[in-house]
């Protein structure tokens, strides 16, 4: 065991089966640097802090740097949140941008560096907002998105039931 500081607060050590770095004092453990990383037993990057967004942000599983300056956390992967109570859900979203009569984004799709749709919240009004550059399709059957279409609403509005063909001239076109 190594103890640093004038009260051995700072402390490395092994106890057999793992290595620690522990801060016992009333202090903080502060770890600094520009670009840091942390890699498993193989050398494989895991974590990387600062890799991008002006040097503000947390990458886990990427060796890329952030698709943006906005971003503050990127993972690559498949990724879970879950939760063990009721009370709290595993993922919680807000956007404290405009209150009054604007959508704020709180989940945007994007491919290829382009926001394609997504889903928004009007804070003034509780109108949860779906949006969608093309068509929004609902689909029933199968996991995976792989169901069977049921509803589709066209960028222009119209709406085919059990159809992908609405024709131009209809409202609403149900292919029953």
């Amino acid at each position: 065991e190594l103890k640093l500081g004038s009260s051995d607060d700072l402390k490395l050590y092994h106890n057999g089966a793992h290595s620690y770095i522990d801060e016992v004092g009333s202090g903080s453990l502060k770890v600094r640097g520009d670009d840091i990383r942390i890699e498993n037993a193989s050398g494989l990057e895991r974590v990387r802090i600062g890799a991008g967004g002006g040097g503000n942000t947390v990458g886990i599983s990427t060796t890329n740097n952030m698709v943006t300056n906005a971003e503050v956390l990127s993972v690559y992967g498949t990724s879970s949140f879950k939760s063990n109570t009721q009370a709290r859900p595993p993922l919680y979203l807000g956007n404290e941008g405009s209150t009054s009569g604007v959508a704020n984004a709180l989940i945007l799709f994007n491919q290829g560096g382009a926001n394609r749709g997504g889903i928004g919240y009007v804070p003034n009004t509780g109108e949860l907002r779906f949006n969608n550059q093309y068509f929004m399709t609902f689909c029933t059957g199968s996991s995976l998105l792989g169901g069977t279409e049921r509803l589709r609403i066209n960028s222009t509005g119209q709406i085919g039931i059990s159809t992908q063909t609405i024709p131009s001239d209809a409202a609403v076109h149900m292919g029953l």
